[in-house]
């Protein structure tokens, strides 16, 4: 087969069209790596992800600047918000405790057994391992009370006998 001028002329043309056919394919593709670029950028600055079909423009980049910058800020206030309720915690678990020890005051004065005032600090520290630290140091200081309980009580038998001895010997006289 001749190759005449003709032909060449054709080839060359269809050359040219496909190298310009390719190069918009390129740009394309570019083009779009570039915003695939820009939204991977952007979904790590504000942490959600964006549609395909949305176009960023400067109007998007902007709005999205600030809505960085207000997450940033919400973020420094959730932190504040979860120190206060750690110190209100704190506050509630000493008022608690301040309460529990008022009403053990209560049932050691009652005279009740230790049992039963057992049971009820168990219900009332039975949480946490420092409440229970704290329930065993409790535990301590009632026996030691109950002891003092004790020894006042049979030293106020004493008295009331040696009161009886005296009254009788009076009498006798």
């Amino acid at each position: 087969m001749k190759i005449g001028k003709k032909n060449i002329r054709k080839m060359n043309i269809n050359r040219n069209i496909f190298k310009i056919k390719f190069q918009k394919i390129q740009k394309f593709v570019n083009k779009n790596q570039e915003k695939r670029k820009i939204q991977q950028f952007f979904q790590k600055i504000n942490g959600k992800k964006m549609k395909k079909k949305q176009k960023i423009n400067i109007r998007l980049k902007l709005k999205l600047r600030k809505m960085k910058f207000s997450n940033k800020i919400n973020l420094q206030e959730n932190q504040r918000r979860k120190l206060k309720i750690k110190t209100k915690k704190n506050k509630v678990i000493w008022r608690k405790y301040l309460k529990n020890l008022r009403l053990i005051i209560k049932i050691i004065q009652k005279k009740q057994t230790r049992n039963l005032i057992r049971k009820k600090i168990k219900i009332y520290f039975c949480q946490n391992n420092l409440r229970k630290k704290i329930a065993s140091q409790i535990f301590k200081q009632i026996n030691q009370i109950q002891n003092w309980i004790l020894q006042i009580n049979q030293l106020l038998l004493k008295i009331r006998k040696f009161k009886m001895h005296l009254e009788k010997q009076k009498k006798q006289k």
